[in-house]
């Protein structure tokens, strides 16, 4: 069985993160090679160039001021994060610092994508309390 395509995984993955990375790491297909995160795969399309990349898991935890989930990046179309973990995270779109109560709230399981402008800042991320937790972006960035 050959490896599913990565459109195909992206079809999957967009609606749920978990089936992309399944699709992308799994080892349990004898006639694939896993990928190792983060992967980085490049499409030439009709109006230009895009790389779209997994990140691995970022831990958020409670440093002060946040965690750098993504640099800014001025040619990043889009990006869609998740919380793979278990615990709940503050996660802020603008490089200013998250707190307990300051960002966008993301429970495990919570998803969100930004496109445009909106997707191009530094995003950073803290935990609420208790357990630390992890978030995995993906990012397209035109060329």
């Amino acid at each position: 069985m050959a490896r599913q395509s990565y459109a195909d995984a992206r079809r999957l993955g967009y609606g749920n993160l978990a089936s992309l990375l399944a699709v992308l790491t799994s080892a349990t297909n004898p006639d694939a090679t896993p990928f190792a995160l983060p992967v980085s795969i490049t499409e030439t399309l009709a109006d230009g160039t895009l790389t779209t990349t997994i990140q691995d898991d970022v831990t958020i935890d409670f440093t002060g001021g946040g965690v750098q989930i993504l640099a800014a990046d001025p040619t990043r179309r889009s990006v869609f994060l998740q919380n793979t973990g278990l615990g709940n995270a503050r996660v802020v779109f603008d490089g200013s610092a998250p707190t307990s109560t300051h960002g966008l709230q993301m429970a495990p399981g919570d998803t969100v994508k930004l496109s445009g402008s909106d997707a191009q800042a530094l995003i950073k991320g803290i935990r609420e309390a208790g357990t630390s937790t992890t978030i995995t972006a993906i990012s397209e960035v035109a060329a």
